[in-house]
């Protein structure tokens, strides 16, 4: 899509997300004509973060988690 339009990063990363900006942090999720794209600042730097899609009872994408690591739940013992 930023080959179509030189000015979409710009729209989208800096205009977009400037309007729900939130004391250190940011998001948006912008629609590109029927697909969504969901984005944010982590406010840690860049890096890279997994992410995980979650599908509601008939296949359809519900939810979308980032673990940050911020949590060491994995190295809990019960």
């Amino acid at each position: 899509m930023s080959n179509k339009d030189e000015d979409l990063w710009e729209t989208v990363f800096s205009d977009e997300m400037a309007k729900n900006y939130h004391n250190t942090w940011e998001f948006m999720v912008y629609d590109f004509g029927g697909h969504k794209l969901a984005c944010f600042s982590t406010g840690f730097g860049d890096g890279t973060y997994a992410t995980y899609v979650g599908y509601d009872a008939n296949g359809k994408i519900c939810r979308l988690l980032t673990d940050f690591g911020l949590i060491s739940w994995w190295g809990k013992k019960k």
